[in-house]
């Protein structure tokens, strides 16, 4: 069958979108699809798979699969993405509620991009500056969820590595089942003045991303619990910014929203069997 796309990106994390509200195709075959079409080089080439289907108590369903075929509960700038091609294509209106696997997500489109509302942020699952010792070096860490599991380190400004070096030390770190028993993101954090600059290994993805809106959202809040920054947090991704907005709404508790950028690169029509 001929299958239509889009080809989006939110700061350079780019996705394959396709609207299957009509489920014309398979939920299920999502995982294989997306290990097909995202393969750069010998494909269309994306981080992930966004497939636009119904919802019982929202406008719609993000399912997002990450480029090995991996189920993202949640994903900051695919959310941006998927909101921005619900409301071109007439699926929601500008203020809208998707469903995702991490739970309902509220979506603005605005002049300046795509707001989106993450909810309730607890912190009491945050673990805080724990010390690990990979491939040679003491690493400390912090660990917590958003959405999905990420993995927050500090790096000296000083102190450049290189990305080959940062990218062993992440798959490394990844494969630490015990601490990590479903892998996790890694977020490598700079602070610049009044700004993060944050770099981000997405599991599922295999590598660096251009941009991570969870990993934005993650670096934000550690370095705003070790008294670095205040919110509203500009974190500069290689791709890109994305503002990272939250409050204290009781003891441990934050609510949170990521605005940035989302937009279209190209539109096509791939055939699959």
């Amino acid at each position: 069958m001929e299958l239509k796309f889009s080809k989006m990106n939110g700061n350079g994390n780019d996705f394959i979108v396709i609207n299957n509200m009509d489920l014309s195709v398979d939920p299920a075959y999502m995982g294989s699809l997306a290990r097909q079409l995202c393969k750069r080089r010998f494909s269309i080439g994306a981080d992930g798979l966004i497939s636009i289907e119904p919802s019982k108590d929202a406008h719609f369903t993000m399912h997002l699969v990450n480029s090995d075929g991996s189920l993202a509960e949640m994903c900051g700038n695919g959310a941006r993405c998927a909101a921005l091609y619900a409301f071109k294509m007439g699926i929601a209106p500008r203020n809208m509620t998707f469903s995702t696997p991490a739970g309902n997500i509220e979506a603005s489109i605005t002049p300046n991009g795509v707001s989106i509302s993450m909810g309730r942020l607890s912190l009491e699952g945050v673990t805080q500056e724990q010390s690990m010792t990979v491939e040679g070096q003491n690493i400390v860490y912090w660990h917590l969820t958003v959405g999905v599991p990420h993995t927050v380190i500090f790096l000296p400004t000083s102190a450049p590595q290189s990305k080959e070096a940062l990218r062993e030390l992440s798959i490394a770190i990844q494969g630490d089942i015990k601490r990590f028993p479903h892998s996790t993101n890694v977020n490598y954090v700079k602070l610049y003045k009044d700004s993060l600059h944050t770099l981000t290994f997405e599991r599922g993805v295999g590598d660096f991303t251009l941009s991570c809106g969870t990993g934005s959202i993650a670096s934000a809040v550690v370095a705003w619990l070790r008294g670095m920054v205040k919110p509203p947090v500009k974190v500069q991704n290689p791709g890109g910014v994305n503002l990272v907005h939250f409050k204290e709404i009781q003891k441990n508790l934050l609510k949170v929203s990521l605005e940035g950028p989302a937009e279209f690169s190209f539109e096509g029509v791939v055939t699959i069997e």
